[in-house]
């Protein structure tokens, strides 16, 4: 059996993915962040998927556990710093009190698991696939109502006299909706789902694919967020307009 490897001070290999990662996020003056990450991620070996996450993991422990960065290991595994935020979401006391040990490597992904099993079970919360599964019925509640809020109120997405939903499957880059008027204006919807749990790192690619539909053939962009939201979102709106030159176009939208 081979000999597992030692591990020594210093961070993972997947916390500086994530921090490559996010520095092209947050940084690049260009508007093709998608696509760098799509070439870091293929020439790193890894999905465009799983690099998102390790940016989340990343901003998850440098915003609430920096003190413990440097109790990393080269073999820290990303696994358990996931278990780490779940159990954030449900107790941040009792996730503050083992994060150093789990950082460290002392602590490893099943036994974070057993706690959140035993927080679940106490505590009566919810766990976190349910949380999971609730935010997807919000985000689908979202589209419904964009979809219901278009057809009643068009003009409040610019949409005047007789107008069309156009077919998208050509492009590139899909917002969620695309119209289209008679007199020929092009627009598009993009519809996000926020929490309060939301990553930056979230934030940001939402506000890159829009800022590419603004490049695209599209006259007008609108932003179709979740009502509770609408605070979260416009905190980015003075850094967009710097970064595109462009308004952010935000629509409240209740939930039906």
């Amino acid at each position: 059996m081979a000999k597992r490897k030692e591990s020594k001070p210093g961070v993972p290999l997947w916390y500086d993915q994530g921090k490559a990662a996010q520095w092209q996020l947050e940084n690049s003056k260009e508007l093709s962040i998608a696509n760098h990450l799509a070439v870091y991620a293929e020439n790193n070996g890894l999905s465009v998927r799983m690099l998102k996450r390790y940016v989340a993991l990343k901003e998850f422990v440098d915003e609430n556990f920096h003190q413990h960065i440097g109790k990393f290991t080269d073999q820290t595994p990303y696994s358990s710093i996931e278990e780490l935020l779940k159990l954030h979401k449900l107790n941040p006391a009792k996730a503050a009190q083992i994060a150093e040990s789990v950082i460290s490597g002392q602590t490893i992904a099943a036994g974070v698991k057993h706690l959140i099993e035993l927080e679940t079970k106490d505590s009566g919360s919810r766990n976190v696939d349910n949380t999971r599964s609730e935010a997807r019925k919000a985000a689908f509640q979202l589209q419904h109502a964009v979809v219901n809020h278009v057809n009643k109120h068009p003009a409040d997405f610019g949409l005047s006299g007789t107008w069309k939903e156009i077919d998208l499957s050509g492009l590139s880059i899909k917002p969620d909706l695309g119209f289209e008027t008679a007199k020929g204006k092009r627009v598009a919807i993009e519809i996000r789902y926020f929490s309060m749990n939301s990553s930056t790192a979230f934030f940001h690619q939402a506000l890159t694919k829009y800022a590419w539909l603004q490049m695209s053939f599209f006259d007008e962009v609108y932003l179709a967020v979740n009502e509770d939201a609408v605070d979260l979102v416009e905190a980015y709106s003075d850094n967009f307009q710097n970064w595109t030159g462009k308004k952010l176009n935000i629509k409240s939208i209740q939930l039906i």
